[in-house]
C-alpha cells in the first residue's frame, strides 16, 4: 500500500475476508443506535484553530504507568481475533510492539497470554479481566499476566450477560468455531453476572500494579471507582456491543470528567477514527484514547505490517492535527493518580 491511510486498510480488510466474519467485526446491538452515536458524537466537536503558536515541534507522546508512547493511543481488547490471522492476537501485538504504544489483551483471548507474550516479547501489555470464576481463579489468571510482564491490569464489567447483535445472530455465525486457540481456560459467565463492588474492593487490594477499571459510563460509577481507588477509569461502551442505550461514550466521559477529581486518569474508547478525535477526546477530558475495530482492519490487510500501518496512519493525522489547530499537549505522565 502506499500512503494508505484507514478508509483504504478497511476497504482491504474488507474484500479479504467474507460478510460473515465482517458483519461480527462491525455490528453492533439491537439498533445499533449507540454504534453510530460513538461515531456521529464526534462531529458536534468543534474546535476553533489558533496560529502563529511556535508548535512546529509539537509533542506527542505521553507517559502511561510507566511506559512511554508515541501518543495517547493504546489498543482496546477485542478476542476471537484467529479468525482474522492465524496467529491472531499474537500478530496485532506484534505491530503494536513495532510501533511502540500499548496492547490490551483479554483472557478472552483465542491465544494464551504466554503464546502472544512469545509473539511479541518487547510488547507493552494490559491484561483484561472478565471475572468468570471464583476468588481463586482470579487470582490464577493475575498469575499468568504478571509473569507475562504487563504493566497494569484491567476489569471489564460492563458486559455481565450475552448481548444480542442481531447481523451475527441472522448470519447464524459463531466465532468461537473458526481459528486456532491456545487459550484453553474454562469460564463460568454466572460469576460475572454476580458481580459486586465488594468484590473490586477485594480485588483492588490484592493486585499490587496499576488497576483500570472499564465499561464505566455514569458519573456515580465514576465516583464509587475513585473511592475504592481505581488508577484509572475506562469510558466504554463496548464499541456498541452492550447494552444499546443510545449514550456515547464521548458523551459519557464529557460528564464524568465535569464531576470527578481533575487528576483522575481516563480512557476513552469508541468512535475513534481519525488523529482529529484523538484531539476532541482529549480537549473533552480524556487522557488516554483506545481503538478496537481500525486495529482489526490493518490485521486483517496485512497483518502485524498492516496494525503498524494504521497506528501510523493516526500518528501522523494527529501530529498534523496538533499544528493545523495551534493545540500543543505538553507531555504528560499518568500513574496512580487516583
Amino acid at each position: 500500500m502506499k500512503k494508505p491511510n484507514l478508509s483504504i486498510i478497511k476497504k482491504i480488510a474488507q474484500k479479504k475476508i467474507n460478510f460473515k466474519k465482517w458483519n461480527w467485526l462491525e455490528n453492533g446491538t439491537e439498533k445499533e443506535i449507540t454504534l453510530k452515536n460513538n461515531l456521529e458524537i464526534f462531529n458536534t466537536i468543534k474546535v476553533i484553530p489558533r496560529f502563529l503558536k511556535k508548535n512546529f515541534n509539537a509533542n506527542t507522546s505521553v507517559n502511561f504507568f510507566k511506559q512511554d508512547i508515541p501518543l495517547p493511543l493504546i489498543i482496546s481488547p477485542i478476542g476471537h481475533l484467529t479468525q482474522f490471522h492465524k496467529d491472531g492476537e499474537g500478530e496485532l501485538a506484534r505491530g503494536v510492539e513495532n510501533f511502540g504504544t500499548i496492547c490490551t489483551i483479554s483472557n478472552m483471548s483465542r491465544l494464551s497470554i504466554r503464546e502472544i507474550r512469545s509473539l511479541a516479547p518487547k510488547c507493552k501489555l494490559i491484561f483484561q479481566l472478565y471475572v468468570c470464576g471464583n476468588k481463586n481463579w482470579i487470582i490464577n489468571q493475575l498469575n499468568n499476566a504478571y509473569k507475562a510482564n504487563v504493566c497494569a491490569i484491567c476489569i471489564t464489567i460492563d458486559v455481565p450477560v450475552k448481548s444480542y447483535k442481531y447481523q451475527t445472530m441472522n448470519d447464524g455465525y459463531d466465532a468461537r468455531q473458526f481459528g486456532r486457540r491456545s487459550n484453553f481456560t474454562k469460564y463460568d459467565w454466572s460469576f460475572a453476572e454476580k458481580l459486586c463492588w465488594d468484590d473490586l474492593k477485594w480485588l483492588r487490594k490484592i493486585v499490587k500494579i496499576p488497576l483500570i477499571i472499564k465499561g464505566i459510563m455514569s458519573v456515580e460509577d465514576a465516583k464509587i471507582a475513585t473511592k475504592i481507588g481505581f488508577d484509572a477509569l475506562w469510558i466504554s461502551n463496548h464499541g456498541g456491543r452492550a447494552f444499546d442505550s443510545g449514550v456515547s461514550s464521548l458523551e459519557a466521559m464529557i460528564e464524568i470528567r465535569k464531576k470527578i477529581n481533575k487528576k483522575t486518569v481516563l480512557i476513552l474508547d469508541g468512535g475513534v477514527r481519525t488523529g482529529s478525535d484523538i484531539i476532541k477526546a482529549i480537549i473533552s477530558g480524556a487522557n488516554i484514547v483506545a481503538i478496537g475495530r481500525p486495529a482489526i482492519y490493518g490485521l486483517i490487510a496485512n497483518g502485524y505490517k498492516g496494525v503498524l500501518q494504521t497506528l501510523d496512519c493516526f500518528f501522523k493525522e494527529y501530529k498534523s492535527g496538533i499544528k493545523l489547530s495551534g493545540i500543543n499537549f505538553k507531555k504528560k505522565t499518568f500513574d496512580r493518580t487516583i
